[in-house]
């Protein structure tokens, strides 16, 4: 499950949609032009330590049911 690649993807990069789901997660505020040049593994890293596990279930819920929609 790990890539064998390091991402350089940054907070700007992200879709539309991709920024409202994460601002949508307890406790996150996500501006894109004050946190765009962020990398994306750093944000994740950092909200691991903010998110409990019910709102983890939530999201791998979700994204789960995108990829079976898809």
């Amino acid at each position: 499950m790990v890539p064998k690649h390091a991402s350089s993807r940054r907070l700007s990069e992200l879709s539309a949609n991709d920024l409202y789901a994460l601002n949508s997660l307890p406790k996150v505020k996500i501006d894109r032009e004050e946190h765009g040049d962020y990398g994306l593994n750093d944000i994740v890293l950092e909200m691991s330590h903010l998110l409990d596990r019910n709102t983890v279930r939530k999201v791998e819920l979700s994204l789960l049911e995108d990829n079976l929609r898809k």
